[in-house]
């Protein structure tokens, strides 16, 4: 999804004179906990996937 990201951040019609899109790239060295199958625990973030979620915080 990061590679997805940044080219979406690339296109055109995202980065105008009164609008951008810009890549927050302080997400591609995290490491979150991850499941007992292998999955990331996305419960540290919170519903925009950006933010850190209660439990993302408290940890």
């Amino acid at each position: 999804w990061q590679l997805l990201d940044a080219e979406i951040a690339n296109y055109p019609e995202f980065n105008t004179q009164d609008f951008a899109v810009v890549m927050q790239t302080f997400s591609t060295s995290l490491n979150f906990p991850q499941l007992p199958d292998g999955m990331t625990d996305f419960r540290y973030l919170s519903a925009d996937c950006f933010h850190m979620s209660q439990l993302g915080n408290a940890r």
